[in-house]
């Protein structure tokens, strides 16, 4: 490729990554959505599936417009793709949705911890107000004669709801994700529990073989690349693993040590 098609090349990529990017400020494309969000879509943080997932559309995307756009007086015909691209954008579609199914069971986890909470509540207050009554029975003559065994049941009872609403506090803390921003890369990076290596290894990855594969097709021919991809089936595994292992580690939640100064919320 000459100096003016490589700027070309480069100049087809970065437009249609600044497509995306301004697609997202309007429609949170690359962005994780919370269970009840209520933030714009560019205050939300950015989730690293869907980013690694727009990456290689626009690398491979990218990449077939600027051939179709050189070559077209020659032939109308899309070129050719090779089966492993194919596999690398189905891989990176597979990771976003995985992760987006181990998000949204999050959430129905903190909504019915939520619900169950809110259900305990409503508990508490009930037995708060007949252990008010039982505590101030009176007699025909005005004294208090207290029910203690009634009272000692409902102070139980009471006990019993107050440990299951800890419980379900922790449940839905454990299981909320975050809802703000807080970076490009600190939102790719970082999750509930800080610093992740394994979001580490695939943005890595990721940007390892997203430039093997734009410098390697600059240096022998686009279409070359795309006829025959670069890369090898040991390369397609090990996006597939670390891929595996960045929704493996979605699936926890926050650690013990994270939340171990959250105090229950008790009405």
């Amino acid at each position: 490729m000459s100096i003016v098609e490589k700027y070309e090349y480069f100049g087809t990529l970065l437009a249609l990554g600044a497509i995306i990017w301004l697609a997202d400020r309007r429609f949170p494309i690359l962005r994780d959505i919370p269970v009840n969000s209520t933030l714009p879509p560019v205050r939300r943080p950015f989730s690293l599936a869907r980013v690694q997932m727009a990456v290689w559309t626009t690398v491979i995307i990218g990449t077939i417009v600027y051939i179709y756009a050189v070559h077209f007086g020659d032939s109308a015909q899309l070129p050719a793709i090779d089966t492993k691209l194919i596999a690398l954008l189905g891989g990176s579609g597979l990771t976003a949705i995985l992760a987006g199914a181990v998000d949204v069971n999050k959430d129905k986890t903190v909504e019915g911890a939520n619900s169950s909470f809110r259900g305990a509540a409503v508990g508490v207050r009930s037995l708060n107000a007949q252990i008010q009554s039982a505590l101030t029975l009176r007699d025909s003559t005005g004294n208090r004669i207290p029910n203690v065994s009634m009272v000692t049941k409902l102070f139980a009872d009471r006990s019993e709801q107050l440990g299951n609403m800890s419980q379900f506090v922790k449940a839905g803390q454990r299981s909320q994700r975050d809802d703000n921003k807080s970076g490009f890369f600190s939102d790719l990076l970082t999750d509930q529990n800080g610093n992740s290596l394994h979001r580490l290894q695939l943005l890595l990855f990721t940007a390892l073989y997203v430039g093997y594969f734009v410098v390697h097709g600059v240096t022998v021919g686009l279409e070359d690349v795309l006829k025959a991809a670069p890369m090898s089936d040991q390369v397609l595994s090990l996006m597939g693993v670390t891929g595996g292992v960045y929704v493996g580690f979605k699936v926890p939640g926050k650690s013990a040590a994270t939340k171990s100064s959250d105090k229950p919320v008790v009405p």
